[in-house]
C-alpha cells in the first residue's frame, strides 16, 4: 500500500493527520485514528495488445481484473465499425464471469478477427480494458 499526505479533505482541521492510501483500485483514507474506504469502479486489463491464432485453433484472451467491492459482473465485447457487439459465452466462447473473466475461443474462425474488450461491473460502475486484437491466420483446408 502506497501512503501519502493530503490536505484538500474539507472535514479535517489542519491538526488532523491525513493519510490517502491507495491500493489496487481500493482508496483509503486515514484521518486521525479513522479509517475511511472508498469504492470505485473495477480496474481492468487484457494482458496482451494481440492474440495470433490458428485457423481451427483455441486462443484464450487474459483478462484481469482488480475491484472494491467485488466486482460482479464480466463482459467481453467485440468492436464491429466502433460499435460494442456482446460476445455471446456458449459453443465456441467460454469464461467472461467473475471468476473467471479471461475468454477463450475454441475453434478459431476467420470471423472471429477483430478488436475485443473485456469490462467488469461492481456497485461502483464499470470498468473497461483497453483493446486487444484477435489476428486469425491459416487455411480453412
Amino acid at each position: 500500500m502506497k501512503f501519502g499526505s493530503h490536505n484538500n479533505y474539507k472535514h479535517a482541521t489542519k491538526k488532523q493527520k491525513l493519510k490517502v492510501a491507495k491500493a489496487g483500485c481500493l482508496k483509503i483514507l486515514i484521518v486521525d485514528t479513522f479509517i475511511y474506504m472508498f469504492s470505485a469502479i473495477p480496474t481492468v486489463q487484457v494482458l496482451s495488445p494481440k492474440y495470433p491464432v490458428d485457423y481451427g485453433r483455441t486462443v484464450t484472451l487474459e483478462c484481469v481484473v482488480e475491484s472494491y467491492p467485488p466486482h460482479t459482473d464480466v463482459t467481453w465485447y467485440r468492436i464491429v465499425d466502433g460499435a460494442r457487439n456482446r460476445v455471446v459465452v456458449g459453443n465456441r466462447y467460454s469464461g467472461s464471469t467473475p471468476s473467471s473473466p479471461s475468454l477463450t475461443i475454441k475453434q478459431a474462425e476467420f470471423n472471429d478477427e477483430g478488436y475485443y474488450v473485456c469490462t467488469a461491473e461492481n456497485a461502483a460502475g464499470e470498468g473497461s480494458s483497453g483493446q486487444t486484437f484477435v489476428d486469425v491466420s491459416g487455411s480453412m483446408y
